[in-house]
């Protein structure tokens, strides 16, 4: 559905809108995400991203971790996450300048995937989508471009291991022996 060539080229036409590369491929926005971070090949010139899946209940049920965005195994990311907040917005990309550590930010795309529904009545499954690109490549693409002036928003990876102290999101202590 998304050969390589053809979708690198529209990656960098469109400037990595997920939105619309969904339309164009005719797929969900789901599957554009864990396309783009399948692209990195080593000859290419295909931004480096990570991804994450979550259920509507925040398991975690897919994740490509990878040097951009180390990705919890267990339990939940910072709840600061735009994979979290975008569960509140069906349909809605949306895009987050992050500093995860001192001097090192991200950029995330995140939109919820509303699965098919087996009969009327029947719930939907809702799960929810994030690309984790590094600032450097991310400061181009459309959401890059809108985020510019904006100053990064502090997260961490987990709760627990997280060093921002005095988070007023936090939801357990922190292992690293910080006050919250």
């Amino acid at each position: 559905l998304m050969p390589y060539e053809s979708f690198f080229g529209a990656l960098n036409d469109t400037r990595l809108d997920v939105d619309r590369l969904a339309v164009q491929f005719r797929v969900p926005v789901g599957d554009v995400c864990e396309r783009i971070a399948s692209l990195r090949q080593p000859d290419s010139a295909a931004p480096l991203a990570a991804f994450l899946r979550i259920d509507l209940a925040g398991n975690i049920a897919t994740r490509v971790s990878n040097a951009v965005l180390n990705i919890p195994r267990y339990g939940g990311a910072c709840p600061l996450w735009a994979v979290y907040r975008a569960i509140l917005n069906p349909g809605r990309t949306l895009a987050q300048r992050v500093e995860i550590s001192p001097g090192r930010e991200l950029l995330f795309i995140a939109n919820t995937d509303l699965g098919p529904t087996d009969a009327y009545g029947a719930p939907r499954q809702i799960s929810s989508v994030m690309l984790a690109l590094d600032w450097a490549e991310g400061r181009d693409t459309v959401y890059g471009s809108s985020l510019a002036g904006r100053p990064a928003i502090p997260i961490g990876p987990t709760c627990r291991f997280c060093t921002r102290a005095n988070c007023q999101h936090r939801f357990e202590p922190s292992s690293l022996g910080l006050d919250s």
